[in-house]
Order: C-alpha cells, then structure tokens, then sequence
C-alpha cells in the first residue's frame, strides 16, 4: 500500500471514528431535532375537543362532585344538567376504538379497580394505563356500552349502585343487556377562535425583538424561594443554581434551542425570554410543540405571569412545567397567586408517562385553555388537569398575562432540609428546551341565544 493510500485510510478511519463519537454524544445529551411530528389520527367518533355528558338508560348521570379526595365517581340520583361540569367527560382516543374518560371537573381520568365492590369508579392522574381505557361501542342509535380494558368489566347500573358486568355473558338477562346502556350526549364545547391571533414559529432564525426581551435574571436564592413556598415546608427546596446567558438562545432546524451549559465545574447557565411589556393575553387557548429537556436538576418551563404590583402580587400558570431527574416523565402545571396576603403555589395537576420513555424522547404538544371561571391543561389532545378559580385565584386570572419560557438548573438543597432538591451537577450536559411553535387563539364566549 502506497504511503498516499495509507494516508487516506487513515483520514477515513479517523473521520468514521470522530462522527459515531459526535453520534453518541448527541444521543446522550438530547440531540437537536427536525420540527414535531404529527399527532396519531385514531378511528372515533368522539370529538376530544367536545365535553360529553354520560347518562345510564335509567336517567342517572355520571357525575364527579362527591368523595373527590378519594377519587370516587358515583350516579347522581338527579337527571343529568348539561351545566354541570362535574358531569361533563372529555373522551379521547388513545388508540382505534380505545379511550380516556376524563372529568373536566378535576381533570383525572375514570378507571376500575380490581379489587373494588359494586359501588363506584376511581379518579387517577392520567398515565394511560390499561385500567383506565374504555372500549365504547354503539349498541344502536341511542346508547352504547362501555367495557374497562384492564378488567373486561363493563360499566353498569347493579341494583340501582354503579357496578360491573362481564361484557358478554352466556344467559344474559334482559335486565343485565339494559343495565349496561348509556346516552352519551355533547354537554358543552369551548369557543376558541379557529385560527390563531398570534403566533411564532421561530423560523426566522432570530428572536422577534418586537415581542420577546431576554430576562437577564431568574436566578433566586434559597431564602427568596423558601419564602415562594409558603406554607407547605414539604416541598423541596429548590433555589434556582444557573444563571441567564441570551447566547444560550440558538435556532437550529426552524425550532428556538434554549441550552443549559455546564461552564467548568462549579457553573451552570440557562436562558429565559418573556413577553412582558411588549405583549400581553387575557383567556384563549395557548399550543406550544416542545422537545423538553431530561436528567437530574434539569428544570424548563413556559408559562404565562402577571407581577404588576412586585413579587409578592405575582399570578402565574404554566403551560407546562418540568423537573428532570427521577420524574423525566412527568410534567406538571402549577398556580401562582396571592391569598391572605402571602403566595399561593399550588400543583394543579401532573401528567406521566407509563410506558417507561421520558418526556425529551419526543416532540409532544402543550396546551392551555383558559376561560373566565377556569384553566385546563393538556398533553398531546389529552385533558390532565382543571384549576377552578376560588375567589382568591378569579381575581388574580381576570387581568392579562405576559409569555415565558426558561430552562435552569435547580441547586442542591440547603444543609439540614428534610425534602432534598436534585443535584444538576450530577446531569448530562447540555441539555435542551426545543420549541418548535407557540399559537394562541382567543377565546370566544358562548353567548345565549
């Protein structure tokens, strides 16, 4: 072999082995990927959009309102009311013919329990598991029959108590065929404007300085977020360690990267941008397509907030939160507000994932709708969580809210605090917050005719 082909082997050798390496740093990091995916199309005759009311063949609806803390459904012993968000069900399919039932009212999802006695169904946080899908199959016009997945039980009326049934039993009575019919009804649809008021793409390959400012700093101290939590002292401390840097804004593949660097040993930076003083929204329906972040200490977020007044007057909502570590797979959606003169911060909801994946493997689609009396969170289509406005929280989200969206790192907790906080140092870095696109549509009150 001469001295020149020796050469170029080795220059292919040494190419070869520089992109696996490039190949597995990325896939130990969160690579940068192409644009979202679309979301899976099931077969269904449900609009997830739309509320529906369940009502059993006896009159009696499914309603949500009593032994909440428990998480029991139950049947109202009074006709169904097409007003009554605790007998109003968001159904979604997960698959062909498989869905969620999940209460407006708090946002959690209907399943049966194995070991349960004829008497009621449970309310649990929406993981997708097998015990909380419903085949839903039209028996004629009219009525249709909902069997668990998990059990292969089907929701019935047993002696005028919410009980189970097998789907198909040998002998069955004509009594137990009519125990398990249900009217299922549109009880109520949110009003949305059908195309968006606004909206960024980030395809521009800079950041719209008309709407968007770079915070130069979010980063708290223990003692400011040991004050943020309030009352509850079982939370995590959970003092903010990176610090902003707009040059860890990037836009790669028509998405804007937020990156969380390690910058030595002893420093982490993030970056934040907010909307405030340049726009502001009051009620719609907000979308943002995002690639999240994962490990420990690893948190992101985009949300909406309004501080006229100082800190201590703050509203805030997310979009979507996130803390990575051993809840990779979750995201959860928190409220900010002011009560009796200290801060609220109350966790409306969290959604997992059940399949063992983190919430970084993909794209997923965020969404917010918030109305006058009420905001809803969601997951890719799939309802998770309702937050009510009590009377402290109606006067908080009347007034309009500026857009933001971060990535940080979370320091470890203080010595001595039972509730220890992740450790960032122990992460992969960098780390990513990829968004594709934020959409808002406003809302459209539903005027009586």
């Amino acid at each position: 072999m001469t001295f020149w082909a020796k050469m170029i082997r080795s220059a292919l050798a040494f190419t070869l082995i520089a992109s696996l390496l490039m190949l597995a740093g990325c896939a130990g990091n969160g690579p940068i990927t192409a644009n979202k995916a679309k979301l899976p199309q099931y077969e269904s005759e449900f609009d997830s959009t739309k509320f529906y009311s369940i009502v059993h063949k006896s009159e009696r609806a499914l309603d949500a309102r009593t032994n909440a803390a428990s998480g029991a459904f139950f049947i109202d012993a009074r006709p169904a009311r097409d007003n009554y968000d605790a007998q109003q069900y968001q159904i979604v399919a997960v698959a062909n013919k498989e869905y969620l039932i999940v209460s407006k009212l708090f946002g959690k999802a209907a399943k049966f329990n194995n070991n349960m006695t004829n008497s009621n169904l449970l309310m649990d946080v929406v993981k997708m598991n097998a015990a909380q899908r419903w085949k839903i199959t039209k028996v004629d016009d009219e009525y249709y029959k909902i069997v668990n997945i998990g059990t292969g039980l089907a929701m019935a009326m047993v002696n005028g108590k919410l009980g189970q049934l097998p789907e198909d039993a040998e002998n069955e009575t004509d009594e137990e065929k009519e125990a398990k019919l249900w009217k299922i009804s549109v009880a109520y649809e949110p009003k949305f404007a059908s195309q968006p008021e606004w909206e960024d793409t980030f395809d521009g390959g800079s950041i719209n300085a008309d709407v968007w400012t770079f915070n130069p700093n979010t980063k708290r101290s223990a003692e400011e977020v040991e004050a943020d939590r309030g009352p509850d002292k079982s939370k995590a401390n959970r003092p903010e360690l990176s610090s902003n840097l707009e040059s860890n804004l990037s836009f790669k593949k028509k998405t804007a990267v937020l990156s969380l660097n390690l910058e030595g040993e002893d420093k982490i930076t993030g970056t934040s941008f907010n909307t405030k003083g340049k726009k502001s929204f009051k009620y719609g329906r907000f979308e943002v397509w995002a690639k999240l972040p994962y490990g420990e200490g690893a948190q992101a977020s985009v949300f909406l907030a309004n501080d006229e007044g100082g800190d201590a007057n703050r509203s805030e909502v997310n979009i979507f939160e996130f803390f990575g570590g051993i809840q990779d797979n979750v995201i959860s959606s928190t409220a900010h507000f002011l009560n009796n003169d200290y801060h609220v911060m109350n966790t409306v909801a969290q959604f997992e994932i059940s399949t063992g994946g983190k919430m970084a493997d993909k794209f997923h689609l965020f969404a917010l709708e918030w109305e006058e009396t009420m905001i809803r969170f969601y997951v890719d289509g799939i309802l998770y969580g309702t937050f009510s406005f009590n009377t402290a929280a109606r006067e908080s989200f009347q007034k309009e809210h500026y857009l933001g969206m971060n990535i940080s790192a979370l320091a470890p907790s203080e010595p001595g605090k039972s509730v220890k906080s992740p450790d960032s140092f122990k992460n992969t870095y960098p780390q990513h917050l990829q968004i594709d696109s934020i959409k808002y549509f406003p809302w459209e009150p539903v005027t009586e005719e």
